[in-house]
């Protein structure tokens, strides 16, 4: 009965305990022209299209409309690479890219998309890895994009809740489950009979 409850307790906390990747679709304004700006919270489906003002908080990010992708604080950077001027790029990466403490950080206050070689083409569906501080710690995220002729996109992105934790790029990720009623009931019947021996001994 004692290998029981053990079971059952160290079931319980994998299932409360796990930290996980939560994945958003923007619930707000999702396109934009390519002369206005986008921006968006990666912990939430927060969107804030060109001309509302938002927060300045290392969580939060800029399409803008002038081909730049935007970090709302010194904090943040993205996966990117230096190119044959000064201007650094994101790099669009492919689904199940890992995003962790290795990959290449471009810590500049602004990176670009759809103007310089190797970023997001006209025409194109991006990718791009993401690191930005919660409580003072690294968290690694991805956001997809469509860079239009006419118009730019935010479709989707997801985060780490887990500090320091990687994260594979596209990774919608799940929610972590809590213990549903069947498991606890499990875990009281278990004490209850370990109880009920206790006293016939």
């Amino acid at each position: 009965m004692k290998k029981a409850l053990t079971t059952i307790a160290l079931m319980s906390a994998s299932i409360t305990a796990q930290a996980y990747v939560v994945g958003f679709i923007p619930s707000g304004i999702s396109e934009v022209t390519q002369f206005e700006n986008i921006s968006w919270d990666m912990t939430s489906d927060q969107t804030y299209p060109h001309g509302t003002m938002f927060p300045s908080l290392p969580s939060y990010f800029t399409l803008t409309d002038h081909g730049d992708f935007h970090f709302m604080s010194d904090e943040a950077s993205m996966v990117g690479a230096s190119g044959l001027n000064v201007f650094p790029k994101g790099t669009n990466l492919s689904a199940g890219t890992l995003i962790n403490q290795d990959s290449d950080w471009i810590n500049n206050f602004v990176a670009y998309t759809d103007n310089f070689v190797p970023g997001c083409d006209i025409g194109s569906t991006c990718i791009y890895g993401v690191r930005f501080e919660l409580g003072g710690a690294d968290h690694f995220g991805w956001v997809q994009f469509h860079e239009g002729t006419d118009t730019q996109s935010l479709l989707r992105w997801a985060y780490e809740t887990e500090a320091g934790v990687g994260i594979l790029a596209g990774d919608m990720g799940t929610v972590a489950i809590p213990p549903t009623p069947a498991l606890a009931g499990l875990g009281l019947a278990a004490m209850g009979i370990a109880r009920r021996r206790r006293k016939a001994n």
